[in-house]
């Protein structure tokens, strides 16, 4: 009988620095402090959805102070398209076309909000399922944001309603 009380004081002893030992393991590394200027650098899910037959996701991304970056991607193929200024997305019910809208930079929309001017926005069409819309719609964008943001000369589809496809040939 002394025999196991020897040995279960023994194992009681292992036990207890084993479990010492796993503790001081986990101990908290020391955390770093957040700061104001940790906080630019956050981004949030502004709004999002989902394609009827679940085959694309689409969701704006946006930094706190910044502008929205709308974010569409195929979860069935290598697709995904960066939209700079756009929200809101919603999709058919096919799950081929998506709409949403785009909206000025922050700054240029705080600007007008200031003079108390209205503040534009657009809605759009992407075609998910034609490539040659695709490349339509990324020109456009391209255009788009070179007019407002870079000065550039108003493209045709803009001030008449060219499509560019019909403009190339």
């Amino acid at each position: 009988m002394r025999i196991w009380k020897n040995h279960y004081r023994t194992l009681a002893l292992i036990l207890v620095f084993a479990c010492a030992a796993s503790l001081a393991a986990q101990t908290p590394k020391a955390k770093k402090v957040l700061t104001l200027e940790d906080y630019p650098r956050w981004k949030h899910i502004v709004s999002a959805a989902i394609a009827p037959d679940g085959s694309w996701f689409g969701g704006s991304l946006r930094p706190n102070g910044g502008d929205e970056t709308l974010h569409f991607k195929s979860l069935a193929a290598e697709k995904n398209y960066e939209i700079g200024g756009g929200s809101r997305p919603v999709f058919s019910r096919d799950s081929k076309w998506a709409a949403y809208m785009i909206s000025l930079p922050k700054a240029e929309a705080d600007k007008l909000r200031k003079e108390k001017k209205p503040v534009p926005q657009k809605a759009e069409l992407l075609d998910l399922a034609k490539e040659e819309n695709q490349k339509d719609f990324l020109t456009r964008m391209k255009q788009y944001f070179d007019h407002y943001l870079k000065g550039a000369p108003a493209p045709d589809w803009m001030v008449d309603g060219v499509s560019f496809l019909k403009k190339k040939k």
